[in-house]
């Protein structure tokens, strides 16, 4: 049916197989450009319409983001890691405790103990019904109020909100003269984990700390309660942090191993610019202040000790002014045999300003010289090493705490030791020379105010709390920044250490406070006697701050009261320190780690976003005088679905396309479309429109209706030809028109297909259906027996095989005239 042509033709012209076979429909030879460009970008479309099928719903998808502000309720969450577990429940009293031999009244406190009388056995005399023969422990209303004027009902934490990580009851068993005999809370020391190889910024319970550069943030951890996706929100933070800067002695020690590590053969120490580029003149900076150059420090450190070292091994005469004796890269012998060496070759190294970490004994001892000096040393006695020390660090213990007279501690940095050998350092070779290089470094601990930016996921767990962000609180100008205050004891270092902080604006004249205002300040100094393993007391604020950085200087051993940081148990933090060795600007970031591993373990913090009934850290009434801080603004998570735009790229374009052909059709429609012009189009290139309107064109009108043409012409069934071509691409032999002239055409008709032929030569375009017909499949219905047609011109002779072929299907080969 010619009908069925049609449909078919429609189908199969439209599908890929003409493309693929490279048939008629789909060549580009004698085609305009222009169609040519319209079927490649239609093919194109195709193609990203497919791409855009499979890959645009892949950029879907559903995501925790914030959503709005809330007011929430926070509640406290509980560490499940070895801080937590080491973490015992609150004291609610502090202890405070003055004196050096004798105790003496703190600041603030007046009743009570008085005068002690002392009995030449050194006893004090106590007298049970006198109220003056005791001293109260406790805080006095107005120390408390004055230092917490400035952080109640804030997030920042004031010395009141920071506690001992461990504490223990204890009482004054042999005199009774504190407290009248009762019990009080006193901070204690214990390791629980260490946090330097953490290298992030992580809350641990009641403290945020930052492994990367050091510093302690104080916080009760609480996360917000109801939300069931979490959110998000910031906090001002009292921030701890050390400084540290490291000076080069430009000295080396040059280690040789026997067969195995332990066996050190010789140890030399090496000149590489101490000695032999130590300057005549040196400048001394005795009083630090708010404005210290730490750089300064250590580089004056550095070449005092230089000085006495030279004095040691008789670089220089101490009233000798020539050039020294000592060139570049020699070698000073140490005597030390691989029995005496105090520490392993693995070790990394902080101790005071001492020459005897490797032996280097100071010759004799003089009396002491009080702490005054101002000239440099000239000897090598263990006075002269403290003059070196007092000078690095500003003054001895004979001094009052304020804000000018800061906490600075300087020492020795001997680094990990590295191998020569440029293999894994790592990995020990026996008969090796190893490089430990020597820094002289001074450090101070800073305290400000930093915006912690924190996020949970809704989990009621102090895993589920992230620290996102923590900077600098940024001030408009210098009279919106802190107000910090050091109170005055009125008693040397060795007798009282100072309560600090930020006060309210109305205690700035106070004549028992010495004040500073700036963004950040440097915490006054304390007594060289005070140790973190052990205070005597609760009141952590006064001392364990420059406690903990002076247990960073000290040596470090397995089975001390202090971790061990020195690498030797540990090959991971052998490995640390041996990259942070290797230049002064690196080797600080040690003493960094060390002091914020330590203080993390030795502190907690009490003060929270809002404190729950159920907070182990929750602090005593006795300081908290104006209640928790009201809970900051929470950013909301919830669930929300999103698209990544990427994904939609290839559904974009087939939307421009869409849109530029919908434009272009409305156009059309509105200037210059004609509804039964398309429609003719249409009809006039099916492929049963064509055959029957060249072939059979007496059985309907050209421009007929589809109804009607289906009607008419639908019944007229028809067959491809499916014969094999004598040679492929073999165009066909043209035939002459003298060569052919059947019986029974006229020479009308004749010269009409010649004249036809020329047009074609001569550039005209002529159609030719070359097609089989069977009289058997032949419709008669249409009154027109398509057998007794005569052919204008018969088609070239068959060859034998088509001809056989042709006789065996009762078929007969003819060309009609189109």
């Amino acid at each position: 049916m010619v009908p069925t042509r049609s449909v078919i033709g429609k189908s199969v012209q439209s599908s890929w197989w003409p493309t693929i076979l490279r048939t008629d429909s789909a060549t580009t030879i004698n085609v305009s450009r222009r169609v040519t460009l319209l079927t490649w970008l239609s093919t194109l479309g195709y193609v990203i319409l497919g791409i855009a099928g499979v890959v645009t719903p892949l950029g879907l998808s559903d995501s925790i983001r914030p959503d709005g502000t809330v007011q929430t309720e926070f509640r406290y969450v509980q560490d499940q890691s070895p801080f937590g577990y080491g973490t015992p429940p609150r004291y609610t009293n502090f202890s405070r405790f003055c004196g050096d031999l004798l105790p003496v009244n703190c600041p603030g406190r007046s009743d009570g103990y008085k005068n002690p009388e002392v009995f030449p056995n050194g006893t004090i005399s106590v007298d049970p019904t006198d109220n003056d023969s005791y001293f109260n422990s406790t805080l006095p209303e107005n120390i408390t109020e004055v230092f917490s004027s400035a952080t109640d009902g804030t997030t920042l934490s004031g010395p009141f909100d920071i506690q001992y990580r461990t504490w223990e009851l204890t009482f004054d068993k042999e005199d009774t003269v504190a407290d009248r005999g009762q019990p009080y809370s006193a901070g204690s020391y214990r390791s629980l984990d260490s946090l330097v190889l953490h290298n992030t910024v992580e809350a641990v319970e009641g403290v945020i700390a930052d492994s990367i550069d050091g510093g302690i943030g104080y916080r009760n951890h609480t996360v917000p309660s109801n939300l069931p996706y979490g959110g998000e929100w910031s906090e001002e933070i009292l921030w701890i942090e050390p400084v540290t800067e490291c000076a080069d002695t430009n000295l080396t020690f040059e280690i040789h191993v026997g067969d195995y590590a332990g066996n050190i053969t010789s140890l030399d120490l090496v000149d590489n610019g101490g000695f032999v580029d130590h300057p005549q003149h040196i400048d001394l900076d005795t009083r630090p202040s708010q404005d210290l150059d730490l750089r300064e420090r250590a580089l004056m450190g550095a070449l005092l000790s230089n000085r006495l070292l030279m004095l040691h091994f008789k670089v220089k005469d101490p009233n000798d002014t020539r050039p020294w004796n000592s060139i570049m890269g020699q070698r000073f012998p140490l005597n030390v045999t691989n029995t005496l060496l105090l520490v392993p070759l693995y070790t990394m190294q902080l101790t005071q300003l001492t020459p005897n970490f490797y032996h280097l004994e100071p010759f004799g001892s003089d009396s002491y010289y009080g702490g005054n000096s101002t000239t440099i040393p000239t000897g090598n006695t263990s006075d002269d090493w403290q003059m070196v020390q007092d000078f690095c660090q500003g003054g001895s213990d004979i001094r009052q705490a304020n804000t000018s007279n800061i906490a600075l501690i300087c020492g020795y940095l001997y680094g990990a030791p590295t191998p020569t050998y440029p293999d894994d350092r790592l990995i020990f070779r026996p008969y090796s020379t190893w490089k430990q290089s020597l820094y002289v470094c001074s450090s101070s601990i800073r305290a400000g105010v930093k915006v912690v930016s924190f996020s949970s996921n809704g989990t009621q767990s102090l895993e589920s709390l992230h620290i996102t962000d923590v900077r600098d609180k940024a001030y408009a100008d210098l009279a919106s920044a802190p107000l910090w205050a050091v109170e005055r004891t009125y008693k040397d270092l060795f007798e009282a250490s100072a309560l600090w902080g930020p006060v309210a604006e109305k205690y700035s004249a106070s004549p028992d406070l010495t004040t500073y205002r700036a963004p950040k300040f440097f915490l006054p100094a304390i007594s060289s006697q005070r140790t973190i393993t052990g205070s005597g007391h609760s009141l952590a604020a006064t001392d364990v701050f420059i406690a903990a950085l002076m247990g960073v200087y000290e040596s470090y051993y397995p089975g001390g009261p202090l971790a061990d940081y020195s690498g030797q148990a540990s090959a991971a933090l052998r490995s640390k320190w041996q990259t942070l060795s290797q230049a002064a600007a690196t080797a600080s970031k040690i003493v960094n780690l060390i002091y914020t591993d330590l203080l993390a373990t030795a502190t907690v913090g009490t003060k929270s976003a809002q404190r729950p009934e159920n907070s182990a850290a929750s602090s005593g009434a006795a300081v908290q005088r104006a209640g928790p801080p009201r809970p900051p603004k929470v950013t909301m998570y919830n669930r929300r679905l999103q698209y990544n735009y990427l994904y939609g790229i290839p559904a974009a374009i087939i939307l421009f396309i869409t849109i530029a052909t919908a434009i272009v059709l409305l156009l059309c429609l509105v200037f210059r479309f004609k509804y039964k012009a398309f429609v003719q189009l249409l009809n006039q290139t099916s492929t049963g429109r064509i055959i029957t309107n060249l072939i059979y064109p007496e059985v309907s009108q050209p421009d007929v209706k589809t109804k009607t043409w289906a009607k008419m012409a639908g019944g007229t069934k028809l067959k491809y030809p499916f014969h094999t071509a004598l040679e492929e691409d073999q165009p066909a032999t043209p035939v002459s028109m003298s060569e052919v002239n059947p019986e029974g055409v006229s020479t009308d008709e004749v010269t009409q297909l010649q004249e036809s032929q020329a047009s074609t030569q001569n550039g005209g375009s002529q159609v030719v259906e070359s097609g089989v017909y069977s009289e058997q499949e032949h419709d008669v219905s249409h009154g027109d027996d398509v057998s007794q047609r005569r052919p204008l011109i018969a088609s070239p002779s068959p060859s034998p095989m088509e001809d056989e072929a042709a006789k065996r299907e009762g078929m007969q080969v003819q060309v009609w005239q189109l």
